[in-house]
């Protein structure tokens, strides 16, 4: 059984436009870069935004009842439009009419009669924005989740490493050959030996001779294939195994 490849998504461009010949030869000239909607009024062309958002707007300047600067302060009002770029179709080329589009949020004016070469590279380039933009947005999106995961983590450590620094029974961390990288505060006060002192060594600098050669060669049999162990051993603080050298020294 044969699969077929998962349809690129197209581009959404919703052209609004009180003449339907001018949607008509828009249409017919981006017909081959995305999908087009249409509105023939500025009220019925924010109807069609709020119910799905387009990735670009081609939006007619002069319109009855509402004409283009209006539905574009309507479309930079609201969250769910703000962001969608909107270039304005008009047939003023005054450099007036380009500054109050440009003031009022437009990216990009198209000048009637449309050159449909000018028409398509210019909504090419916007579109390729667009898309460069959600992609943008959604690694940020991601990069926040990231650092908010991290931060979640950095918190239950911090919790266990409080756990492990006040708890009372001694706690040694040590590497894969056995070598101690880490004492907890209540493991220096019962041994006498300062993490300083420990770290780099192994535990058997508390070794006493008190405890069978098998229950070592067990614990670290366990500890070294991943288990727990649990058992007694006898150990001796710095203090008891530096007494004998002592007295021997008097």
């Amino acid at each position: 059984m044969s699969h077929s490849a998962a349809t690129p998504h197209r581009p959404q461009v919703l052209i609004v436009d009180d003449q339907p010949e001018n949607i008509e030869v828009l249409g017919e000239t981006l017909a081959s870069l995305c999908d087009i909607g249409f509105a023939l009024s500025g009220p019925e062309g924010l109807a069609q935004v709020a119910a799905h958002r387009p990735d670009l707007i081609l939006l007619d300047v002069m319109m009855p009842g509402m004409n283009g600067y209006q539905v574009l302060e309507h479309l930079r009002s609201d969250p769910h439009s703000r962001d969608v770029p909107v270039i304005f179709v008009t047939a003023r080329i005054d450099p007036a009419s380009e500054t109050q589009g440009i003031e009022a949020g437009a990216v990009d004016f198209i000048h009637k009669p449309i050159n449909p070469q000018v028409v398509r590279t210019r909504v090419s380039a916007h579109l390729e924005r667009a898309q460069q933009r959600v992609a943008l947005l959604e690694l940020n999106r991601q990069l926040e989740q990231s650092l908010a995961e991290t931060r979640s983590v950095q918190r239950q450590l911090l919790v266990l490493s409080t756990a492990i620094e006040q708890s009372p029974p001694t706690v040694t961390g040590t590497d894969h050959p056995g070598h101690i990288e880490y004492v907890n505060p209540f493991f220096t006060r019962l041994t006498g030996y300062s993490f300083s002192e420990a770290r780099g060594r192994k535990p058997s600098i508390l070794k006493s001779g008190l405890t069978e050669p098998g229950v070592y060669r067990d614990l670290w049999t366990r500890l070294t294939q991943g288990h727990t162990w649990t058992g007694e051993v006898v150990h001796l603080t710095k203090l008891a195994l530096a007494s004998p050298e002592k007295t021997q020294l008097d």
